[in-house]
């Protein structure tokens, strides 16, 4: 906020989504001297490595994205994976080489469509 950095606390989020933009509010505890009401931008710093929403496809009813084994394109299922939305990688593909261009038309037994 106004150049300068303040930690938060993460206190509650909505439990509704707005179907539109499949967002949802959330609410942060700021520190003693922040006014009410003042706008700033938040950071969020995660641990995990996330795989981004527009690598993913649905193959034979599950979500999943591409690595390559072996230089071939491998669908590799993401049980619980949401169309639209980040999902962390399991560490099992964390060293691979993610698809990130083309997946759309790989097949789930990574032929071309």
């Amino acid at each position: 906020m106004n150049g300068r950095e303040y930690p938060v606390s993460f206190l509650r989020q909505s439990p509704v989504a707005d179907p539109a933009t499949r967002s949802v509010h959330a609410w942060f505890q700021a520190p003693e001297g922040v006014a009410i009401g003042e706008t700033g931008q938040l950071y969020l710093d995660d641990q995990l490595a996330y795989l981004p929403a527009h690598t993913m496809v649905m193959r034979e009813g599950q979500m999943g994205v591409f690595v390559l084994e072996d230089d071939q394109p491998t669908f590799y299922p993401l049980p619980g994976a949401q169309e639209g939305r980040p999902f962390p990688a399991p560490l099992s593909i964390q060293s691979k080489v993610l698809v990130t261009s083309g997946q759309h038309r790989l097949s789930a037994l990574g032929r071309t469509q």
